[in-house]
Formats: structure tokens, C-alpha cells, sequence
């Protein structure tokens, strides 16, 4: 893996820790969840973090010279999913 494969690799990996989220989140109801808080809170991080840094690598590499659609796209996607992460981050964290 370098640095040039990272952006897809952060995007790829999205789709299952946003279904962890999804699925693990609902529980019985009222304020119960499928998996501990802890773990969402965990899963949601760890998808902020990868996908921030998947969006500034493939900024870097657009600005570096590699100025192509996919990865203006790759781009836009780790930072949307980044922007989703941390609204689980926000629902989930107990006030």
C-alpha cells in the first residue's frame, strides 16, 4: 500500500464500519443499542480518522499533479463520508 492507494482504500472500508454503525446502533428500543456505546463510539472514529486523512492525501496528490476525475471524486467522497462519520460521532456521544 502507499500513499497514492489510500484515498480508495479509506472509501472501500466505509461501507462496512458505516453498516457496523447502522446495524449496531438500533437495538430494543428507547435508549438500548446492538453494541456497546463504546464501540460505536470507537467504529466512528476510526472511520472520521481514515477518511480525513483519505481526503487530504488525495488532495495532496490532486495538487501535486495527478489531476484527474477520480481523484477529484475520491476526494469529495472521504470527506462526505468523514462529514457522516462525525455526525454518528455527535449522536452517539453521551451528554
Amino acid at each position: 500500500m502507499n500513499r497514492n492507494n489510500f484515498p480508495l482504500i479509506a472509501l472501500a472500508l466505509s461501507l462496512p464500519l458505516m453498516a457496523i454503525l447502522f446495524f449496531g446502533g438500533r437495538g430494543d428500543g428507547g435508549r438500548t443499542t446492538g453494541l456497546p456505546l463504546l464501540t460505536l463510539l470507537t467504529v466512528a472514529e476510526f472511520g472520521l480518522v481514515a477518511n480525513a486523512i483519505g481526503a487530504g492525501l488525495a488532495v495532496q496528490g490532486w495538487v501535486a499533479g495527478a489531476r484527474t476525475r477520480r481523484q477529484v471524486t475520491i476526494a469529495i467522497g472521504c470527506a462526505l463520508i468523514s462529514l457522516l462519520f462525525l455526525l454518528q460521532l455527535v449522536y452517539w456521544w453521551p451528554l
